[in-house]
This record gives C-alpha cells, sequence and structure tokens, in this order.
C-alpha cells in the first residue's frame, strides 16, 4: 500500500513544488524590475548634495492633467491605398500629383517601371492635408478605368498625443527646478551632479518633442498611395484575363510570405539561448523539487516504521 502512494505522490508532490518554485522565481524577479523603475518625480528627491551645502527641493513639478477640451479634439491619423487600373501609369502618375498640389499636398514617393514593352506600371503616394483627405480619394478615383481595391484607414491618436503632451510639460516642469537648483549650487561636485540630471531630462524631452512632431505630422497631412497598372487585358472567351498582373500579385505575396518566414527563423534563433535557460532552470528545479519530497519522504518513513516497531 504504501508503495503505491509514493508511486503517485512523488511525482505529484514533485510537479506541484517544482511549479511553486518556478512562480515564486518569476513573481521576485517581476517585484525587482518594477521596483528598479523610478518615475521623473522620484529622481527630484532623490537628488542628494554634500552635506555641508543644503538645498530646496520640497517643492516638485506639478503633474500636468489633460484637459477635458483637449480630448474632444480628436486627433486622427488618415491613409488611403488603392489598386488602380489605368490606361496609361506614367500620365496617371501626372495625374495624382497635379490633384495634390492642387490641394496643397505634395509627392512624397513615385515609382514608375515598364512591365512589358510599351506597357508601363507604378506606385505613387502623396501627402495631403487632412481636411482635403476625402476630396483627393474622390478626384484620384475618377482617374482609373476600374478600382480593384480601395483601403481607407483612420488611427485615433489622441490619447497617445494627449499622454505625450502632459510628460513633456511634467519634464519641463522637472528642467525648471533642476535650473533653480543650480542656481543654488556652490560646489563643483553639486555642479556636475545637477548637470547629469539636467542632460537627462533635456534628452527626454527632445524625444518626446520628436514624437510629438512625428504625430503632428501624420495628423496634419493625410497619406494617399496608388498602384497603377496598365497592363494590356487579354479577352478571351469574353472575359478579361491579366495574365501579367496575376504573376506580378503572385510574386509580390510570395515574397511577403517568404520574409514573414525568415523573420520568424531569425527571432527563433535568437531566443534560443533564453529557451534552452528555461529549459535548464525547470529541469534543475524539478531535480531539486523531486530530492527534496524523496529525503522528506524517507524521514517520514522511517518514523512510520519506528513506530509499528515499538508496537509490534
Amino acid at each position: 500500500m504504501i508503495q503505491k502512494i509514493k508511486k503517485i505522490l512523488f511525482p505529484t508532490l514533485a510537479v506541484a513544488g517544482a511549479l511553486a518554485i518556478v512562480f515564486l522565481i518569476f513573481q521576485f524577479v517581476t517585484d525587482q524590475s518594477m521596483n528598479n523603475k523610478l518615475t521623473p518625480s522620484q529622481s527630484i528627491g532623490e537628488l542628494s548634495f554634500s552635506s555641508e551645502n543644503s538645498y530646496d527641493t520640497e517643492e516638485s513639478p506639478r503633474i500636468a492633467e489633460p484637459d477635458e477640451g483637449e480630448l474632444t479634439q480628436r486627433k486622427i491619423i488618415k491613409n488611403g491605398s488603392f489598386q488602380l487600373l489605368v490606361e496609361k501609369a506614367e500620365e496617371t502618375a501626372q495625374a495624382i500629383k497635379s490633384i495634390s498640389e492642387k490641394l496643397n499636398g505634395f509627392v512624397s514617393e513615385s515609382y514608375i517601371y515598364e512591365v512589358s514593352q510599351k506597357t508601363k506600371s507604378g506606385t505613387i503616394t502623396i501627402r495631403v492635408p487632412a481636411e482635403q483627405f476625402d476630396s483627393a480619394i474622390e478626384e484620384i478615383k475618377k482617374l482609373a478605368i476600374k478600382v480593384e481595391k480601395e483601403t481607407i484607414n483612420a488611427r485615433d491618436v489622441t490619447e497617445e498625443f494627449v499622454d505625450l503632451e502632459a510628460r513633456l510639460k511634467n519634464l519641463q516642469a522637472e528642467e525648471e527646478q533642476y535650473l533653480k537648483i543650480m542656481k543654488q549650487a556652490r560646489t563643483v561636485e553639486d555642479t556636475l551632479k545637477v548637470t547629469a540630471k539636467l542632460s537627462q531630462v533635456r534628452g527626454q524631452i527632445e524625444r518626446i518633442q520628436g514624437q510629438l512632431k512625428y504625430l503632428s505630422d501624420k495628423i496634419d497631412m493625410a497619406t494617399i498611395t496608388a498602384n497603377l497598372t496598365s497592363e494590356a487585358d487579354v479577352e478571351l472567351f469574353g472575359l478579361r484575363w491579366r495574365p501579367l498582373f496575376i504573376i506580378k500579385q503572385s510574386f509580390r505575396d510570395m515574397l511577403n510570405s517568404l520574409t514573414v518566414y525568415i523573420d520568424t527563423i531569425i527571432a527563433f534563433i535568437f531566443a534560443l539561448p533564453v529557451i534552452f535557460l528555461w529549459l535548464v532552470t525547470v529541469v534543475i528545479v524539478l531535480i531539486a523539487g523531486h530530492r527534496i519530497i524523496r529525503w522528506l519522504w524517507q524521514k517520514f518513513s522511517s518514523k512510520q516504521n519506528q513506530k509499528v516497531g515499538n508496537v509490534e
């Protein structure tokens, strides 16, 4: 009976113990990583100088909260893409360029290539003011013999934009606080410490300003991409057959699938060391847990045998 209990109990306790140990390790690592993260407001309080000089750092920067009015002004990034069948790709690209200039926009990218003799295709990307987005789309669609594919995307970045603005205000307030402390510094050591903090905060401010500028550009100027196909159709039993277009589209899909496959393999290869370390850790924990449980069981069994011997 005892042998049957051991066969069932040992594996169960070993697995449970191993899972518990792995969970505790993961929890410990997570807590440590969270404790190591400091907010910008904490960095001011932690700034310390020599005991000879004391500076007033009690006034911490006020945390900027977004106004309700800011949230009502939605920040939208608009994008549109088309697959157009046209008579002549080169002429259509020129017409799309004229549309963008008429709407106070510009061409950000244009690529025309020859598919076969006297047949060209291409891609053109334009940027137009966001308020002219719908007008530009309607005019571009009029240039096509057929709109084969149309994709319109509008991404709301209001919360991200307001969050960046709030972080920028906090950092600017923090920078002002350090500048006040700099004026009170009396030693070279104190000056170097404050200068280092100022440099760190200034770097964060410039990064956020760059992100805000990028978002503002995307919000103010919408992006429209038109893929132009002008290869000659082949009439077969009343059907329009376009083999060159199908070949080109299939080749593009193949390249996309190939890049996804290669990216996955590369990611897996670079993840192998971490996977190996986790496997080693789990094996070590399982072995240690099994030995501890077996030692405890042997100790318990010996005590039970001693009691049975004493009773007999």
